[in-house]
């Protein structure tokens, strides 16, 4: 039972609701989106939807698992929602397309209280509302043990030319640029797991969900590659999460505020800025940004989520090419310089889950487009980062292997 202004309400389980339950409630939510209705939505044995004529389809997904990908320790299920959506239009937004419709699958425990399913939900729907994305289907099924949730998400290119960001368009002639400060995320997690160790627990990694190929912590570097390390604690692995609550402020056009918005997080840390919780458990995926570079002739790009050198050795890869970055450009997130001022360069440099894109083109265009500039493309292979007195930092960072590391939070 629960008390909601003095009246009481009972709690259904999943279990207790069961399927066509489940489903009908499902609907009524999916019925308040904004983004354009689909030929045929929800409730039958598939979705349909009209793509735009002579558009190259673009298609992403990303596997959320508990205790793998996230602890409930931190995170409410709209948080969990949010995000599980967020990384995929995060994918979409670093190739300069366009998202979209999504379905998605979820295996939930038998006794997940109907509120916070429906959360989950809420969460789901208010992110892909906020960036024009349909929720047109799905899957929900039962999950003894831990709970997984995965979002495909449908896009399509920006015009009929099919032409898309890239990771393996960079030339040697390029500088290197990304949209937006760094190390927010990161910096939250640090501070979590400090946190936790203050209190006399353990800090219990977990990995994060990520983009593509990524978990935030994750940093597979090119052998060769030189970079300042990160905190021990992102050495030793991936983290626990903290919610900042609710939708961050952010609401869809058109919308009340649901019941998930606006919710307090499980635990408020006081040693936890709240501005960098927020821009770790919402991310803000820059959908405008890429399409805004496509239009403009950039060709190279792709998102911030295992942290920037790690991802910038993966754009190298793909392109045969090497990079330097000049540290001193590199925009660390003044919340970051003020809560953790000695890590602040480092949690920039290999943190993750910024969703910042990071971008390669002529240097003029870069700064015309009102990006940070932070080094050059080189033909030599490797990447290196570069101190104001010219020296490199020789710190060699090994990659992740996802079949090899195993996370328990």
């Amino acid at each position: 039972m629960s008390q909601r202004l003095g009246v009481t309400a009972v709690v259904r389980t999943l279990a207790e609701l069961g399927e066509f339950g489940a489903i009908a409630a499902i609907r009524r939510l999916l019925a308040e989106q904004t983004a354009p209705v689909p030929l045929l939505d929800v409730g039958d044995d598939a979705a349909a939807w009209q793509p735009t004529p002579g558009r190259l389809a673009v298609q992403t997904t990303d596997l959320l698992i508990e205790g793998v990908h996230f602890s409930l320790e931190w995170f409410s299920w709209y948080d969990v929602g949010w995000k599980a959506m967020a990384v995929n239009i995060s994918d979409i937004a670093a190739m300069g397309a366009v998202p979209r419709a999504a379905v998605v699958s979820a295996g939930l425990k038998p006794d997940m209280a109907e509120d916070a399913w429906l959360d989950l939900y809420r969460g789901l729907i208010d992110c892909a509302d906020t960036y024009g994305v349909r929720l047109i289907g799905g899957d929900t099924v039962i999950s003894p043990t831990a709970a997984v949730v995965n979002v495909a998400l449908h896009a399509e290119s920006l015009d009929e030319t099919g032409a898309l960001l890239r990771r393996d368009a960079a030339r040697s002639s390029d500088s290197l640029a990304v949209t937006g400060p760094l190390g927010a995320s990161a910096a939250a997690l640090t501070l979590l797991q400090g946190q936790r160790r203050n209190d006399g627990r353990p800090a219990q990694p977990v990995s994060d969900p990520g983009s593509g190929d990524s978990a935030a912590a994750r940093r597979s570097v090119a052998p060769g590659t030189n970079l300042p390390a990160g905190p021990a604690a992102w050495r030793s692995g991936p983290s626990q999460r903290v919610s900042a609550g609710g939708a961050s402020g952010v609401q869809s056009a058109g919308r009340a505020p649901s019941a998930g918005e606006g919710r307090e997080a499980r635990v408020t840390p006081p040693a936890v800025p709240r501005a960098l919780l927020r821009r770790h458990v919402h991310p803000r995926p820059r959908v405008e940004d890429g399409q805004r570079l496509l239009r403009a002739g950039i060709r190279c790009a792709m998102d911030v989520s295992d942290g920037l050198m790690a991802d910038l050795a993966k754009l190298c890869a793909a392109s045969g090419l090497g990079a330097e970055v000049l540290a001193a450009a590199v925009p660390v997130d003044p919340d970051v310089r003020r809560a953790l001022p000695d890590q602040a360069l480092e949690l920039a440099l290999t943190g993750g889950e910024d969703y910042q894109l990071l971008v390669c083109g002529p240097e003029a265009l870069l700064r015309e487009q009102g990006l940070v500039v932070i080094g050059r493309v080189t033909a030599s292979a490797g990447v290196h980062v570069i101190n104001e007195s010219g020296d490199e930092f020789p710190i060699h960072t090994a990659g992740y292997d996802a079949f090899l590391h195993q996370h328990h939070p």
